[in-house]
Order: C-alpha cells, then structure tokens, then sequence
C-alpha cells in the first residue's frame, strides 16, 4: 500500500473530525499508542536507509538505475506521509480540546512526538534530495514538485479544523495556514468529503505505484478505518478495497498490532534495499 493512500485516508479523518470526539478517551489512547508504535518503527527504517544512501551518494556511490530508483521511492515516502503524521497531530489535538482534557490525560503530546520524530528523517531525506537534484536527477525534480504540493495541501487541510484551535504548530507555512484560515472564515461553503479526496489524488499523481514499507503503511490505514463507522467515507472514492483492512484489525486489539509493527517489509517493486535488512 502506498503511503498515498495514508493521506486519502487522514483526508476522509478531517471531514469526519467530530466523530473522532464522540470516541472515547480509552479506546482513543490506544489509537494513539498504535499510531506512535507503528510510526517509530517506520522512521527507524527510514532513517536506516536514508543514512546509507547518504553516504553512497556523498562519496559517488550512488550510480546503479535500481539503487537510485528505490532511493527515490524511499524520499516519495517519508516527503509525502508528512501529510499523514501532521494531520493526525492536529486532530489528537483538536481531541483535546473537544474532550476538554486536563494536562495529565492529553494525547497531543505524543501526537507533537511523532512530528518531531518524522521532521528528524524529513530532513535527512531533504539532504539526500538536494544531493540528487545536483547530481541532476530528473526523477528528483518531481519528487521536489511533489513534496510542495504535499506541503501545500497539508496547511490546506490543517485549516478545516482550525476554526477554534490554532494548529499552526503542525503546518508548514504558518502564514499560508493562517491565510486560509481566514478566507474558510468568511464562507459558509465548505469542501466535501469527495472534493478534498479529488485533490489529495491530483496532487499525488506522478508518485510510485506502492509504498516503501506496504506492511506498515496497512497498519496506519487500519488506525484511521478503526476511527470511522463506514458511512463516513461512503462518499469518498477511494479506489482500493478497505474491507481487508477492517476485517480483524480493531483498534484496542493493541497487543496484535504492536507485535505485528515490528516486522516491515520493502516495496513490492522488485527493487533491493541499500542495507542488509537483516
């Protein structure tokens, strides 16, 4: 599963926000342990590979077609999923605030912890990018375009929820939020579940057709489906079958899950990783 399809998915989270309010704060925490256990191990991997391919690529080591393509499949996945962890680090806040949670029971603080822990690999995978970009890969430029239309539609998608809680804190561009805020504040008209969805799409088109880590990115989606009874994104077109995700993955079963997110596995792309994973 493409990391893509996380976002699609955080995507449907914001429209149906207040549902996530009436969940309650048990079950919500163990969410959100599952959210931050799976998501460690994601960024251990990545911050795995993406040291190795630094240091390839630092010393001109980085030549072979296969090891650049999965390099590049690798940056697609930490730039775009961005989109994922901060969107869900404004809605355990706006949890929070909705549950009017006193310091000791708040779940931001872990939510602001995976941010903090993805930022880390964001900004070994810009070094790797701006790396590519000079050594002049073509396939680097458009992951470049891809991750500043990522970055636009996350403070895009940040500002749906921001109507009473400043979440600039998780947004890219504070003003370019802050902007949007106040233009949603002076209509009536909000986006749909489908419009939102549409331009998730659009904006991930040119990416691989799987993620780097399938495995852990199915755990993720499991995560989000668990919040949403199915009418919520009934009107959403996903475009891949959810029913497998959902079938006996329930949110508390955290001890599956937590066991299960240790084991990862590389993209189905036929493509071999830097390091031995091993």
């Amino acid at each position: 599963m493409h990391c893509a399809k996380l976002n699609l998915l955080a995507t449907v989270l914001v429209s149906n926000r207040d549902i996530m309010v009436d969940i309650d704060l048990e079950r919500m925490a163990l969410i959100a342990q599952q959210y931050w256990t799976v998501s460690r191990n994601r960024v251990a991997r990545w911050n795995e590979e993406l040291a190795a391919a630094l240091r390839k690529q630092k010393s001109n080591q980085l030549r072979d077609e296969v090891e650049i393509q999965f390099a590049v499949q690798l940056l697609e996945e930490v730039l775009v999923s961005q989109l994922y962890t901060r969107i869900w680090g404004g809605l355990l806040a706006y949890y929070d605030l909705q549950q009017g949670l006193g310091d000791e029971d708040r779940l931001s603080g872990l939510g602001q912890s995976i941010v903090s822990c993805h930022e880390d690999a964001c900004n070994r995978a810009l070094e790797l990018l701006q790396l590519l970009q000079e050594a002049g890969s073509t396939r680097a430029e458009v992951v470049n375009r891809l991750r500043r239309r990522i970055e636009r539609w996350t403070d895009m998608l940040l500002a749906q929820m921001s109507k009473n809680i400043d979440l600039t804190a998780y947004s890219f561009d504070k003003n370019r939020m802050r902007d949007i805020v106040a233009v949603n504040s002076q209509t009536t008209d909000s986006p749909t579940v489908n419009m939102l969805v549409s331009g998730i799409q659009a904006a991930q088109i040119e990416t691989f057709e799987s993620g780097y880590t399938p495995k852990m990115n199915h755990k993720l989606a499991s995560m989000s489906l668990s919040c949403l009874p199915n009418e919520a994104w009934s009107e959403a077109d996903l475009h891949f079958d959810t029913s497998v995700m959902r079938s006996g993955q329930i949110a508390w079963e955290i001890e599956r899950l937590v066991e299960r997110a240790i084991f990862t596995e590389y993209s189905t792309l036929s493509v071999q990783p830097l390091t031995n994973p091993g």
